[in-house]
């Protein structure tokens, strides 16, 4: 597979010998506890698809507001309208659409810190900010807060319902060919994830607890026959953390340029 970080037959790095794996699983059932008590939970979304079959919520949603059916597009507007914050509208009408159209969502995104603004802003203290979940997971925080991070952005908990997988995609909204965008992939699950060879058509399990990797590299999940998590830790990696790990010298994480 090519790929910047990591090597082509490992697409991703390993980041357990430089975090306090130990800790987190830990804390693993005060994360569940935390999970099992939080408001905001979002049905997944996802970047962009690999297989059109699967239709997530943005796309259910865009059916939704250029419906011929004037009951819709009326629903639509009212679920879009009604008080709330805007992850509480979007979360409204994904679940409205979603059952529709017949949109698929492998399971629930719970934000700890959120991104109210722009994909690009999410590994900024600046600009994501603390979510209703957040008092249930002050433990985490704590614990990542003695992570390698020199600043802290969005923190998210992904988890897969049983039985359903997550479609192969990449994240954002749009293909980008140069970024250094910074994050921690954590489970303490066996969860089936992996990274996506397009023109292998191969599966590269990441078979650690902590890792990094292209964040535009397609990647997905397995399904299970139970419900399985992991957390993202978006962020601004120490200098200390990039060159331990070997990517201190890099000007583009993104293997997308290399085609």
């Amino acid at each position: 597979m090519k790929t910047i970080i990591g090597t082509p037959d490992k697409p991703w790095i390993d980041l357990t010998n430089h975090i306090d794996i130990t800790g987190l699983h830990r804390l693993r059932l005060e994360i569940i506890r935390g999970i099992a008590l939080s408001e905001e939970m979002n049905p997944s979304m996802y970047g962009q698809v690999l297989d059109s079959k699967f239709k997530d919520a943005y796309h259910t949603i865009n059916y939704a507001k250029k419906s011929y059916n004037p009951e819709i597009r009326q629903h639509i507007e009212e679920l879009t309208n009604m008080s709330g914050s805007a992850i509480d509208r979007r979360r409204r009408t994904a679940m409205y659409s979603n059952l529709v159209f017949g949109g698929y969502s492998s399971g629930w995104s719970i934000p700890v810190r959120s991104l109210p603004g722009q994909f690009a802003d999410k590994n900024y203290a600046a600009t994501t900010v603390e979510s209703r979940n957040y008092p249930h997971f002050e433990k985490l925080m704590e614990w990542i807060r003695h992570l390698p991070f020199d600043e802290i952005g969005r923190v998210n908990i992904f988890l897969n319902n049983p039985y359903m997988g997550t479609p192969i995609h990449f994240d954002g909204a749009t293909e980008i060919l140069t970024h250094k965008n910074e994050f921690m992939w954590l489970t303490t699950e066996k969860k089936k994830f992996f990274l996506y060879d397009e023109s292998e058509k191969k599966k590269y399990y990441i078979d650690s607890a902590a890792a990094f990797f292209d964040e535009m590299a397609t990647h997905g999940t397995d399904a299970d026959t139970a419900y399985k998590f992991s957390i993202r830790i978006d962020g601004v990696f120490t200098p200390e953390l990039r060159k331990a790990i070997g990517i201190d010298k890099l000007e583009n994480y993104c293997a997308k340029s290399l085609r």
